[in-house]
């Protein structure tokens, strides 16, 4: 087994940067943008949220 550290060298010694590409929605399933994506509008167009968000304390995340 190679460390961590050679393997992330030699993997990008041999990768290739591949350029943006134009797929339409249907075939972009496990692609990523290459910008971000804004809305025109809210969907739903009202306060809909069930929970703004989650707290949890460090000592049990860890």
């Amino acid at each position: 087994m190679i460390p961590a550290d050679e393997a992330w060298r030699t993997i990008l010694a041999h990768a290739r940067l591949l350029g943006p590409v134009r797929l339409p929605l249907d075939r972009a399933l496990g692609h990523i943008l290459r910008t971000a994506a804004h809305a025109d509008a809210d969907s739903p167009p009202f306060d809909a949220s069930a929970m703004d968000g989650y707290a949890l304390r460090r000592a049990d995340a860890a």
